[in-house]
């Protein structure tokens, strides 16, 4: 890696799908340096929607509240990766 992108890895996320997972398993055995996380983003996003369905105050509304709009925000962000 270091090679091709001419800078080196400390640290790499990536999904939590079964090709992601046989990765996470394969490469600290080429790079032992290097550490492997699940993307937990991923996970917190899916949470949120989840308890967003199950909370009343968060239903469909002509008007959102102040706290909808800005988790709504915080959901995009999390999508857009700019966490």
């Amino acid at each position: 890696m270091e090679h091709k992108y001419g800078s080196t890895f400390r640290a790499v996320t990536c999904d939590s799908d079964g090709a992601h997972i046989k990765a996470r398993r394969l490469l600290p055995a080429k790079y032992e340096h290097m550490l492997i996380l699940a993307c937990s983003s991923h996970q917190v996003n899916l949470i949120f929607k989840d308890v967003l369905k199950l909370v009343p105050e968060f239903k469909e509304t002509p008007e959102k509240t102040h706290l909808e709009k800005n988790i709504e925000k915080l959901l995009r962000m999390m999508h857009s990766g700019q966490f």
